[in-house]
């Protein structure tokens, strides 16, 4: 299933560029623990295993935002927090990736909404 939907991401982040697109959004609503975004942006990853993904896009023209829970994003921060490498994937200097902890049941209607 994660190579199935890592070959669907990247299918349509292929698409967008070929299309004129420079900048690229991703949102991963229910992102648990999936780790995409770091294969994705680890040079090594796009450009050898990989060939027909285009070597242009790169951590400062991708941006990618994992939703989950809170209790969910928390572990997931805490577990890049400890690993060097998906900790200098993250604090690059981009900024191009964020994960947000939010409970859509909590959110009220008069909430302010991004």
């Amino acid at each position: 299933r994660v190579k199935v939907m890592e070959a669907i991401i990247r299918r349509h982040i292929h698409h967008f560029l070929t299309l004129g697109f420079k900048n690229i959004q991703v949102i991963s609503l229910g992102a648990g623990s999936d780790s995409t975004y770091f294969r994705i942006s680890q040079p090594s990853q796009r450009e050898s295993t990989v060939p027909s993904y285009p070597h242009h896009l790169t951590p400062s023209n991708l941006t990618w935002l994992d939703v989950d829970l809170p209790d969910v994003i928390r572990g997931k921060l805490r577990a890049i927090s400890e690993s060097p490498l998906l900790k200098s994937l993250v604090d690059n200097g981009t900024h191009r990736y964020r994960a947000v902890g939010v409970d859509f049941r909590q959110i009220q209607e008069n909430m302010p909404f991004i």
